[in-house]
């Protein structure tokens, strides 16, 4: 039968407190840690030290632990800690330490576990490949990275502070920071994959990075997140001493930002910002760079703006789900700037927009959402410049509201009639041109049915003559083709009729034509 584990157990004499001696699975011996030790043994399982009051100083000094799983439960360290191998899995968990600085040097393929102490000791890890450093609620005083690359490196250490986190020439795939405070953050010509921070609280998210000076062109030395999510953190600012380069600019492909008020962003690159959270409060982006915007779940309490945030041209979006952007400031105006824009159960209202600049009705017909949802964009935008006083521009995105209502209303349904006839006459009133227009048609067709009333009676009369004699009473909404005299034509009731409609329709359209020269004074 396969073992589980090896047990290395300390026994104390019961008299003096003194070590007794060691037992390795129910044997007796004197404790020796040597390599030897593990010669013919399964070293796929797991040793366990538990309760080793005095691992010596020399005990790991050149120690190789390739291969190895060694486990470490409320032990005492009186030196090195292990810290050589190949393959190999380390776990301390509720141990102390008598030395406070140790060097983790030429690690290959292998897991470091840390958990449970309050012992604030300082690690230098070198020269680490493919390696796994996963810290739980360990006090950690200093921790630097030097010549390393790491598939995954946690820290959760319940509000512990770190004074010092330092990354040189090192790559992180996977990288997450959980319930810490620090007080520095050095990066050195080193990279990340994905990145998360829950609930740590810092004045700057990045204190210092170093960049080489051999080449001229900064866009070589972007400081490259993949992904980074901040949750629930503190941070008074996100942008780095750049010392020697201030025109360099960290980039993150991704930024998720979740609960995180009261901070400030300066001089980055986003591809895609995607922002949650309720109650947010004094948040500035200034002088960024972003691709693509979502609010998701997201509303302000106060002071949120863009100050020179510049849209990234080529497949960019702006999607708001289920957001309020009220109390935003925004400076330019960056809405238009964007190819796409989501909008689903969000409000624009209280978006202070300086020097707007109009989105086109064509720019929102090709955004590729759904009809009900540039409807409701569209009546935001409407809100939303009438909030600022910008009637002029309020009357035109009424108007293209209106118009996808117009496309979505039953074909000859009352509403369908009416947005049709407000569509053609003024086009909501935007188009006072287009009230002349209907007004020239419009006495076109009525000499057209005039000159067939007048050839039906076999009436001398045409309808170019009795325009000519009778001009004024085409620009008269109150009288009546009856009420003309000397025309010698008895009028049929159909075309009575029709000359009711007539003057109606011409009262509407001169009504159509008065507001929409009111779009300036509204």
């Amino acid at each position: 039968m396969q073992m589980t584990n090896y047990n290395f157990i300390e026994i104390l004499d019961s008299e003096t407190g003194k070590i007794k001696y060691y037992k390795f699975n129910d044997e007796k011996i004197d404790y020796v840690f040597t390599e030897s030790r593990f010669e013919g043994l399964d070293i796929s399982v797991e040793f366990v030290f538990e309760g080793v009051s005095r691992i010596s100083i020399d005990a790991f000094q050149n120690f190789d632990c390739s291969g190895l799983k060694l486990k470490f439960l409320k032990c005492s360290f009186l030196g090195q800690i292990p810290h050589k191998g190949n393959n190999c899995e380390i776990n301390l968990n509720e141990c102390t330490f008598k030395l406070n600085t140790f060097s983790i040097t030429g690690i290959k393929n292998s897991i470091y576990k840390l958990s449970n102490s309050l012992s604030q000791i300082s690690i230098k890890w070198e020269g680490l490949e493919n390696c796994e450093i996963l810290i739980n609620k360990f006090s950690i005083y200093e921790m630097a990275f030097i010549n390393s690359s790491l598939s995954k490196l946690k820290v959760v250490s319940n509000k512990i502070e770190i004074k010092s986190l330092s990354f040189y020439h090192s790559s992180v795939v996977d990288y997450m920071l959980s319930d810490i405070n620090y007080l520095n953050l050095t990066i050195a010509h080193s990279s990340f994959g994905k990145s998360v921070f829950n609930r740590v609280t810092s004045n700057r998210l990045f204190y210092q990075v170093v960049l080489s000076e051999e080449k001229a062109d900064i866009d070589n030395y972007v400081l490259l997140f993949d992904s980074f999510e901040l949750n629930n953190c503190q941070f008074g600012m996100i942008q780095p001493e750049l010392g020697k380069t201030p025109d360099f600019k960290v980039c993150f492909n991704e930024l998720k930002i979740i609960n995180l008020s009261n901070f400030n962003v300066f001089n980055v690159k986003i591809g895609r910002l995607s922002y949650q959270g309720n109650q947010i409060e004094n948040v500035k982006f200034f002088n960024c760079e972003i691709n693509n915007i979502s609010f998701n779940d997201f509303n302000v309490e106060k002071n949120f703006r863009f100050e020179l945030v510049k849209v990234i041209k080529g497949g960019n979006s702006l999607d708001i789900n289920s957001s309020s952007l009220n109390k935003i400031v925004i400076n330019p105006s960056f809405f238009h700037c964007f190819e796409n824009i989501t909008f689903k159960n969000s409000s624009l209202m209280g978006v202070e927009v300086i020097h707007f600049e109009l989105i086109e009705p064509r720019d929102i017909n090709r955004f590729r959402i759904s009809h009900k949802e540039k409807i409701d964009f569209t009546r935001e935008l409407n809100f939303l410049m009438k909030n600022q006083n910008n009637s002029y521009d309020a009357t035109k995105y009424k108007a293209l509201e209106q118009n996808l209502r117009f496309k979505s209303e039953k074909w000859l349904s009352m509403d369908w009639v009416i947005l049709l006839m407000n569509r053609f006459s003024n086009n909501h009133g935007t188009k006072p041109q287009y009230a002349l227009i209907s007004l020239f048609l419009l006495m076109l067709v009525y000499l057209f049915f005039l000159d067939i009333e007048f050839k039906s009676e076999n009436s001398y009369l045409n309808a170019f003559s009795f325009f000519k004699d009778n001009f004024s009473y085409f620009f008269k909404p109150l009288s009546f083709v009856s009420d003309i005299e000397d025309v010698n034509h008895q009028f049929s009731l159909k075309f009575r009729m029709f000359d009711i409609l007539y003057k109606i329709l011409y009262a509407y359209i001169v009504y159509q034509f008065v507001a929409a020269f009111r779009k300036f004074n509204k």
